[in-house]
């Protein structure tokens, strides 16, 4: 017998074994492809935006099979778990569904977005958010950019998924990476507001460019952010989202502001008006991507 699409994702069991091939693997969950009349070697059959080539197709009880075609050595069991949404080991969430070139498109948008709105807030002198309190007092202490420690905090919070286990997903690696790459290269490129009439419009318009790439890489439903993710794995421990969210966002502007980072009107305003702003933009982006949960394993929206 050869991997059904009657049968996946599951786990290996007595019979399911390839016979044209004289190994095993595992049995997964897989939707019916929409045209199975073909025994025809080398056929391509498409589901949920993943192409195979089937050797060839056989009826079974449970209904048709397929045997794909893999080059040789390829570890045919890794790529299905990869693209079928089975745990790798229980640590990715698999690029899957739907419209993946555009929500590719909008998560990086998103993101960039999300950095140069950073980068406003920093150059308004008005304040910043928590984390970049945080990451703002770090810079002042080493040296190094605000940007490189959104970076390096990011990827240290990652490793606090670990205990949590949360499971990591393309936007979340790009998440830890693009936003600090775009916060420094705005900095650079944005010179300091010089009066309070230039700082208070560049104020505003950071928030709203974080709230709306918010909106735009959270909709693309490709993983959540570093600190998100952080946030929600606590929060599954007991506690609720917001006071999660209030804790750790106090704690680390109260650490970044004895470091040395701004906390101003700019941070108030930001905690004021980021959740209306992000809950106006999110459905307005949110891509369908044809499964039941989301990216982050929450009920698709």
């Amino acid at each position: 017998m050869c991997c059904g699409w009657s049968s996946f994702p599951g786990s290996v069991g007595p019979g399911n074994r390839d016979d044209s091939r004289g190994d095993t693997h595992p049995l997964y969950q897989f939707p019916p492809p929409a045209s199975a009349d073909s025994g025809i070697p080398g056929t391509v059959y498409r589901s949920q935006g993943i192409s195979v080539q089937a050797d060839h197709l056989v009826e079974t009880s449970g209904g048709t099979s397929y045997c794909p075609r893999f080059p040789a050595g390829y570890n045919r069991s890794l790529l299905f778990r990869l693209v079928s949404g089975g745990p790798i080991s229980g640590w990715l969430i698999p690029v899957r569904g739907a419209n993946l070139g555009r929500r590719f498109l909008q998560l990086n948008t998103g993101l960039v977005l999300f950095g140069i709105g950073i980068g406003f807030m920093l150059e308004s002198g008005l304040g910043v958010p928590p984390w970049d309190v945080l990451h703002q007092g770090l810079a002042a202490r080493t040296g190094l950019s605000v940007g490189a420690w959104s970076i390096m905090v990011s990827f240290l919070v990652l490793l606090l998924w670990i205990p949590l286990r949360e499971r990591y997903g393309v936007g979340t690696l790009l998440n830890a990476v693009v936003i600090g790459v775009m916060i420094d290269v705005t900095v650079a490129v944005l010179p300091a507001a010089g009066h309070i009439a230039v700082a208070v419009p560049m104020l505003a318009f950071g928030i709203f460019l974080i709230g709306f790439g918010s909106g735009l890489y959270i909709g693309a439903n490709l993983g959540p952010g570093p600190r998100d993710g952080l946030m929600t794995g606590i929060a599954r421990r007991g506690l609720s989202i917001r006071v999660t969210r209030w804790l750790l966002e106090l704690t680390v502007l109260a650490t970044g502001w004895l470091l040395g980072g701004t906390f101003g009107i700019g941070t108030v305003a930001f905690v004021i008006l980021i959740g209306p702003t992000v809950q106006f933009f999110l459905p307005r982006w949110s891509i369908d991507t044809g499964f039941a949960t989301d990216a982050w394993d929450h009920p698709a929206r």
